[in-house]
């Protein structure tokens, strides 16, 4: 039977007590009061020796960061890490921040009516099956993919592609 009270004081590990690790961070007051004065994550990270990402986990748990942006209106899939980066993806993304009145660069915004007009034109809309091979709309890593618009099709995506096949040249 192991010993409780040898627990409190650190973990025991192959019969042998050993301290917890020490906390690298301060208080969640102290990291938010940094975060409140501009101190981007990196630099927090540096003065205590962990990872942005370490830094970015505690202000989490202490529910002192902003969710992060969605954009399920415009790009409404779980989108595989390997598509993340896809132009479809990064445009769609785009496009719900315009419309959400962020602000972004505006060779992005152009980009964005550009991409959009050519879709409206050419009548097609944006489709995303994960196991969908590479093709002109996302030629490196597939997923992504156009196909002709039809009645219940939204603004520029289909929900549904499950059978759907990109329109022919």
């Amino acid at each position: 039977m192991i010993d409780v009270s040898a627990l409190d004081s650190g973990v025991l590990v192959g019969g042998e007590r050993r301290l917890p690790a020490p906390r690298l961070l301060p208080d969640n007051d102290v990291l938010i009061m940094l975060r409140n004065k501009g101190l981007p994550y990196d630099e927090i990270a540096a003065m205590y020796g962990v990872t942005r990402g370490a830094v970015y986990l505690r202000l989490q748990q202490a529910r002192a960061v902003k969710p992060r942006a969605r954009h399920t209106d415009t790009l409404p899939w779980r989108v595989a890490m390997r598509h993340q980066h896809a132009t479809p993806a990064k445009l769609l993304r785009d496009l719900g921040r315009l419309r959400e009145g962020k602000p972004i660069p505006i060779h992005r915004q152009r980009r964005v009516q550009n991409w959009t007009q050519d879709l409206k034109a050419r009548g097609l809309v944006v489709c995303y099956r994960p196991d969908f091979g590479p093709n002109p709309a996302s030629p490196r890593t597939g997923g992504f993919h156009y196909t002709r618009r039809r009645p219940g099709d939204h603004e520029y995506i289909r929900l549904e592609c499950d059978h759907d096949l990109p329109p022919k040249k």
